[in-house]
């Protein structure tokens, strides 16, 4: 169901959500279906100042032809601040994929060229991609929290609004729904990029239900 009460954190607006619903008791006709009047916050759009990633990223190429390569020297920049944040906690969820971390990254940005060449052929060619993208972004928000104080909803904004990792993947969301290959396009449209940033975006659809008064 999303989040039918606001954003986790924001108590303010998740007060006023359940207090529109406790005042439908007092309507006097029934039964009633309204729509709250204030759209969610945004995710993608939290301002993050008090939190800036520890190591400062080069912008994202404007061009895709410049993407795959940027990925790579990016991945390169964080790699130290991943290994001081596995060693702080003493663990890491990356793992997902067989592939070291920098030969995932060129797997990724490979399909830019429409030249990928699966480097485990055991599975499915999207099944690895998958396993990639999870492991990169869990190594890209493990990096960034290597100094404490950024909270869940920063790591994200930073993730997709300001890194390369984020501008290959919403590239690559589109190139996959456009292309032909079955398996591709289902992991664009089902797990590729999360709603709240395709919808902050214009590239899909809000998915908030418009309720009416029942005639």
């Amino acid at each position: 169901m999303g989040r039918p009460f606001g954003l986790p954190g924001d108590a303010p607006f998740q007060r006023r959500v359940l207090q529109a619903a406790l005042d439908l008791f007092d309507a006097a006709n029934g039964p009633l279906l309204t729509e709250y009047d204030r759209d969610l916050p945004d995710q993608a759009d939290i301002d993050a100042d008090g939190w800036a990633c520890p190591v400062t990223l080069a912008p994202p190429p404007a061009a895709e032809d410049d993407l795959a390569a940027a990925l790579v020297r990016e991945l390169q920049s964080l790699l130290p601040w991943y290994e001081l944040s596995r060693e702080r906690r003493n663990r890491t969820t990356v793992g997902a994929c067989s592939l070291d971390p920098e030969s995932a990254a060129a797997f990724i940005g490979s399909f830019l060229d429409d030249h990928p060449d699966n480097p485990i052929r055991e599975l499915p060619i999207e099944e690895v991609f998958k396993h990639c993208v999870e492991d990169l972004k869990t190594l890209y928000c493990e990096a960034a929290t290597a100094r404490p104080g950024a909270a869940a909803q920063d790591v994200q904004r930073w993730l997709w609004k300001e890194t390369t990792l984020g501008h290959v993947l919403l590239a690559l969301h589109r190139r996959f729904l456009e292309g032909t290959h079955t398996g591709l396009k289902s992991v664009a449209e089902h797990s590729l990029v999360p709603r709240t940033i395709l919808e902050a975006r214009g590239l899909a659809r809000p998915s908030r239900p418009r309720w009416h008064m029942p005639q």
